[in-house]
């Protein structure tokens, strides 16, 4: 099962890349550099959101200034949960 990522922009519903090890890899690199520092996993997890919406509408400035905090904070709270290996079905059940 591939897990992407949904963001409606201008009335347009924006699919990401698939969650791929290179994402994982995205957020790991993230936590090891941020040692100490808050939020290392939110951190990496907003990186690999960017990096999973490359080649798509939906650039980094129009992340940082268009989208909606709650929206981007689901999103990065689902590329979390994909990179804990934390399944819908699971949380859910």
């Amino acid at each position: 099962m591939q897990r992407t990522i949904v963001i409606e922009y201008k009335e347009k519903e924006i699919v990401s890349q698939p969650f791929t090890f290179k994402h994982a890899c995205i957020v790991d690199d993230e936590k090891f550099q941020r040692k100490g520092n808050s939020l290392p996993l939110a951190s990496g997890a907003r990186k690999a959101l960017i990096s999973m919406f490359e080649g798509t509408t939906l650039t980094e400035e129009i992340i940082d200034s268009e989208i909606d905090h709650s929206i981007l904070r689901k999103a990065v709270n689902k590329i979390i949960n994909m990179y804990l290996g934390i399944d819908e079905e699971l949380k859910n059940s």
